[in-house]
């Protein structure tokens, strides 16, 4: 009993999965525009803190080899948390992949993620390579976009 107890901690901190972008030191604010301008399928749904943005739905064959080939339907999507109280902020972004089980239009004909909808879906897992992808666009979005800002103009003094 008391080596369940020990185990247990660390089991559920094994079980953590998804992508995290260390210690992004812009604002809030500006992490937002980022994660809205580089987020494929737009945006679905945002918490009331709008630190937890969620897509729409989106078609993981268009960004990944893995899901082009064979018979089966996959469909994505994406998750991003922004963490911390204060900058340095953590980005974890997860992306989760579902099959089709049945229902909807066969591959051929789907030509957009409206056409990914109908259908039963299953779980198939979490794409850490997608969410990576993802998470590296996000930083890059906002390494470019600080290039251009002067500092002055982010200050604010109350």
């Amino acid at each position: 009993m008391k080596v369940v107890t020990f185990l247990l901690p660390f089991l559920l901190i094994g079980c953590a999965s998804g992508y995290v972008v260390p210690e992004v030191k812009h604002t809030l604010g500006r992490i937002q525009k980022a994660v809205k301008n580089k987020i494929p399928g737009g945006i679905n749904k945002v918490s009331q803190n709008r630190r937890e943005i969620f897509s729409g739905i989106i078609d993981p064959s268009v960004m990944s080899k893995t899901y082009r080939g064979g018979r089966d339907v996959y469909r994505a999507s994406v998750h991003v948390l922004i963490l911390g109280d204060r900058r340095p902020y953590d980005l974890k972004i997860h992306v989760y992949i579902e099959k089709r089980v049945s229902g909807g239009k066969p591959k051929r004909k789907i030509f957009g993620p409206g056409d990914l909808k109908p259908g039963v879906w299953e779980d198939f897992g979490e794409d850490i390579e997608l969410a990576k992808r993802i998470g590296d666009s996000i930083y890059e979005y906002l390494l470019k976009t600080s290039r251009n800002r002067n500092l002055i103009d982010d200050f604010r003094p109350f």
